[in-house]
């Protein structure tokens, strides 16, 4: 299948452009070349604000918690501690640990497996 890209209006395959499923046609509206420079264009017009967002972020010990945990996970399932399970709401292969009782060291490996339409609905209602 072929899609116009709004930004260079060129037809392109859908191999041309990023998956998102939250899109109708399954894949983003602009493709890669384009999305790569309107991403370069906004970082550069609100480079200050990143790096400050960024170094605020760094900071809070709940980020740097948060951190840990994620790290936790992974290793946890390099070395074969934690088995990845398909998505506990509706099967999907794609899956990320999302954290049942928050980022402390004892809860770190406490998760359920969810894809990123579920995990987000479970942070952002």
């Amino acid at each position: 299948m072929r899609k116009v890209c709004p930004t260079c209006k060129t037809e392109k395959d859908y191999s041309e452009y990023t998956k998102d499923r939250q899109q109708k046609s399954g894949v983003k509206p602009y493709c890669k070349v384009c999305s790569r420079l309107r991403n370069r264009k906004y970082y550069y017009a609100h480079k200050e604000q990143t790096f400050a967002r960024a170094k605020r972020n760094s900071k809070k010990a709940s980020y740097k918690l948060a951190k840990q945990a994620v790290y936790a996970v992974f290793k946890a399932v390099r070395t074969g501690k934690l088995k990845k399970d398909r998505c506990i709401d509706c099967g999907d292969k794609k899956v990320y640990a999302h954290h049942l009782y928050g980022y402390s060291i004892k809860n770190q490996l406490n998760i359920e497996w969810l894809c990123m339409t579920h995990h987000m609905k479970r942070h952002h209602g």
